[in-house]
């Protein structure tokens, strides 16, 4: 019945370790070992005994559990008494160096851990060939999936079609959504009627039925299943029905990074729709903030960060695993057990796969090159002059907002704070453009002005047009985009440099444009027609990748995710998109992916510095390449230890590998007990 024994010398029999009283509470009496058993209110319940000889041990768990807020201590029990959570256990355990249990309190542990471990085992090798195309059914021959995408295919399928799948890019999360909803069908899932949601970002809402497409044999039948919709029109869709999502079986937010602020307006509709099967599809599960991939688990978990209890969820995140400074999250807590139960809580909710870790096939070698430009005297003088604004109005906001001071201020610092946007966008283009800054009279901002960046860009292009090479770059703005295209063409005339633009593509020759595709709806030379939302896709499919005269692609935000440009083989980052590290690795993921046919990949950053080497290491003399490319690095450690690490947790693994005995192995020998226990051999003797 799950009660445990001991045996007392004294009286000379075994007594009961665990008595429950007419309340319902359970009484403990421990002397040779802790113990853990379960109390009346079905929680874990540890006892220490309270003898001079555990003391020690006593303080020492004492002092640990204050790490653990999940490990609750019992007041007035000497520090002998205490409830925990079942993922605590391994702590428990290590901490004591060893414990009794009750079988009742085994059975509710190995369940915990066995329910934990379904994940584990169900992505052993073993149980992959479950989920192949052929098992499946419903491909096209000759179409396989790949291991990894096999793994979150099992992965999903354990956490009963709920989670985070973060496959990097180029992995396939588009063929391996189709998997999916195949295997839906073959399963049953969506019965005779049942209907799959997918909302993207507007610009990819004709991704997937192309990738139906090109994978399934009846692509028309499963795409007759499939609503595609962009988010914007999801939004509207649950402003006026709040319970829209109870129409699908199943709901694929792609590029759900799109959605990890909970104080965005299309976040809120996800995070209120409670859904069964939630899946967020993404290949940066975490941009910046441990936070990003906090508020992604809770969507898919119909944890509403919106309400009361959702921030405070949050905000206990937050506190137990986050190290900030001054507001931002600098990196995790590194205890031991912080660090572990970080690692289990993501494993147990987000699905990772890294594209250099996929066996079938051999990425290019990536080559990345950080280019550092020296601003020429003129346009230092320009930067340093801004820069020395906002950093003397933003001494001037730390003393009004953080030292509340009143006097000594500006009399319009209210108003300066507002123009700090517009003033960093300014150090941008003086960054990007500074041979094109114009003042209001029109005349150079900058005279004599030439463009560093450009200049670069134009020397990796020319070195190497002739050898089949093409190129896109990526600058920070439209208007850079549009100075940049306009610029190479000219530079170097006689070739075709195309742009991609939110309202349409360009091609230009020498100057001028020779080409424009503009948002429209599309045929294609099959005969499939593209819709007006997919005029982007169809555009780069059969336009831009096949045409080896392009030789350079400047491309917006817009195109940064989604679009599978294999046919380049370099990429040029003319700045360092704001402040993000991931997404600077989805600029660089649209050459470098699985399908490429180059043997290499270059990447090449360019970073604008000063030119005057007089520098005191304050952040006032870096210019923000330099700042960001600082912060960039901290969100990239920042991503491994969350991320990354935590796919190497083997989950359940304190309670597999600990060292059982069970009791029932042990035949009670009160003779032989006796004999062992020395102090008592006289009472032996008697009873002889």
């Amino acid at each position: 019945e799950g009660v445990a024994y001991d045996y007392d010398p004294k009286l000379g029999r075994p007594s009961k370790m665990e008595t429950v009283l007419p309340d319902g509470t359970v009484n403990v009496k421990v002397t040779r070992e802790p113990y853990v058993t379960l109390n009346g209110k079905g929680e874990l319940y540890l006892r220490i005994p309270s003898t001079g000889a555990f003391t020690e041990l006593r303080r020492k768990f004492s002092q640990a559990a204050k790490r653990v807020p999940s490990v609750v201590y019992i007041d007035g029990s000497r520090n002998g008494s205490y409830t925990f959570d079942p993922k605590d256990f391994g702590f428990v355990r290590e901490t004591l160096g060893g414990c009794a249990l009750s079988t009742a309190a085994m059975q509710f542990i190995k369940k915990y851990f066995m329910n934990l471990a379904k994940h584990e085992l169900a992505t052993q090798d073993k149980n992959l060939e479950n989920f192949t195309t052929e098992r499946i059914g419903g491909f096209r021959q000759g179409k396989q999936l790949f291991g990894k995408q096999k793994k979150a295919l099992a992965w999903l399928e354990s956490q009963g079609g709920k989670g985070v799948i973060a496959l990097d890019a180029g992995v396939g999360k588009s063929s391996f959504s189709v998997a999916y909803m195949l295997k839906m069908l073959r399963d049953g899932k969506l019965g005779t009627s049942g209907r799959v949601l997918w909302v993207c970002p507007k610009a990819l809402v004709g991704n997937l039925p192309k990738e139906i497409h090109a994978f399934v044999e009846d692509a028309d039948a499963l795409i007759d299943r499939v609503d595609c919709m962009s988010y914007e029109k999801f939004s509207k869709e649950m402003a006026a029905d709040p319970k829209f999502g109870n129409r699908y079986e199943a709901v694929f937010f792609d590029e759900a990074h799109k959605i990890n602020k909970p104080g965005s307006k299309v976040a809120k509709f996800v995070l209120q729709m409670n859904h069964p099967r939630k899946i967020a599809l993404t290949a940066s599960p975490m941009e910046k903030s441990p936070m990003d991939a906090f508020c992604l688990m809770a969507i898919t978990n119909n944890i509403d960060l919106t309400t009361k209890d959702g921030k405070q969820q949050q905000k206990a995140f937050r506190d137990r695993f986050c190290v900030e400074v001054g507001g931002k999250i600098t990196g995790m807590k590194t205890d031991p057990t912080t660090a572990r139960d970080l690692r289990v809580w993501i494993k147990q909710n987000l699905f990772f796969a890294d594209k250099r870790d996929v066996e079938e096939v051999v990425l290019p070698r990536l080559k990345k090159e950080t280019t550092v430009l020296t601003m020429t005297p003129q346009i230092e003088n320009a930067y340093r002059q801004i820069a020395g604004t906002i950093q003397k109005d933003l001494s001037n906001l730390v003393l009004l907002y953080r030292d509340r001071a009143t006097k000594g201020l500006p009399p319009d610092i209210e108003q300066r704070k507002n123009k700090l946007t517009k003033q960093l966008n300014m150090l941008n283009m003086i960054s990007l453009m500074p041979d094109a800054l114009k003042n209001p009279d029109g005349t150079p901002a900058i005279p004599g002005a030439n463009n560093p960046k450009l200049d670069q860009a134009q020397q990796i292009l020319e070195e190497k047009i002739g050898t089949g090479s093409r190129t896109l770059l990526f600058p920070d703005s439209p208007k850079m985009a549009q100075h940049t295209v306009k610029s190479l063409s000219e530079r170097i005339p006689g070739k075709v440099h195309g742009v991609g633009l939110a309202k349409d593509i360009e091609l230009w020759r020498d100057g001028a444009v020779i080409q424009k595709f503009k948002e429209q709806v599309y045929i294609a030379p099959d005969g499939s027609r593209y819709k007006k939302e997919d005029w982007a896709v169809f555009v780069m499919e059969y336009y831009v990748k096949p045409n080896p005269e392009i030789v350079s692609l400047t491309l917006t935000e817009k195109y940064c995710e989604g679009q599978n440009l294999q046919a380049f083989d370099t990429v040029i980052h003319l700045d360092r998109d704001t402040w993000n590290s991931e997404r600077m690795k989805q600029r660089t993921a649209r050459a470098w992916r699985t399908g490429a046919t180059a043997a290499s990949v270059s990447e090449h950053t360019l970073d604008m510095v000063y030119g005057d080497t007089k520098l005191t290491g304050t952040p006032a003399d870096a210019s923000l390449d330099q700042i960001r490319a600082s912060l960039q690095q901290l969100d990239g450690e920042l991503f491994d230890a969350v991320v990354v690490e935590s796919q190497t947790e083997a989950l359940g693994k304190e309670f597999f590998d600990m060292k059982k005995k069970d009791a029932s192995f042990f035949e009670l020998n009160r003779r032989m007990m006796k004999v062992q226990l020395s102090p008592y051999l006289a009472r032996i003797g008697r009873e002889e």
